[in-house]
């Protein structure tokens, strides 16, 4: 009986890394068609392996070239945020395996979170009668995907705001401030 082997293939995700005190853009290598949350977060390293990185030290608001190429190894604890960088000569993505028969539904749920110096809101998929506390309290993973994320750095508008279609926040590092239905909602009268 033959048996059939599955071509495996690394792919290179261009990405930004934010921590505390810099954001880092360079190249991550993971296995094909593994998705980037679950590379990072079941990837059984402490370190995430960055390849051809550049850093802007937040601290001098400066953008800084690395004088060796790498990769650099960066603790995924200090990680607070990632996402995937537009490419231009990227190729569309093979359609993701199918997704198992009974899946619970989920909703997005807008949420303002800080996350160090960095304000990011965007929509956390949540089951429908879930309380957004005590789902994260049972996260399983360090890493939870966000959907339309913007992400604000407040004390230095320079920087700008950035809008990205996915973002994967540590939810070890995080505080969450009033939702965006909340904060748009007028208090209610005792």
């Amino acid at each position: 009986m033959a048996e059939e082997y599955q071509e495996v293939r690394r792919e290179t995700i261009p990405v930004a890394i934010y921590t505390p005190f810099w954001v880092a853009r360079g190249a991550i290598h993971r296995l094909a068609p593994i998705r980037l949350s679950d590379h990072l977060n079941v990837e059984g390293e402490d370190f995430i392996e960055l390849h051809e990185p550049r850093f802007m030290d937040l601290t001098k608001r400066s953008l800084e070239l690395v004088p060796e190429a790498g990769p650099w190894f960066i603790q995924r604890g200090q990680i607070l945020i990632v996402h995937e960088l537009p490419s231009p000569s990227a190729a569309p993505s093979p359609p993701s395996p199918a997704p198992p028969p009974v899946r619970i539904p989920k909703f997005p749920r807008p949420v303002r979170l800080w996350l160090g110096p960095f304000r990011v809101e965007g929509n956390l998929f949540l089951p429908e009668h879930a309380e957004l506390g005590a789902h994260i309290a049972r996260a399983n993973t360090i890493f939870l995907p966000l959907t339309a994320a913007t992400i604000a750095l407040p004390s230095w508008e320079a920087l700008g705001v950035i809008h990205v279609p996915f973002a994967l926040v540590n939810w070890q590092r995080l505080a969450i401030g009033p939702s965006l239905r909340d904060a748009a909602s007028p208090p209610s009268e005792p």
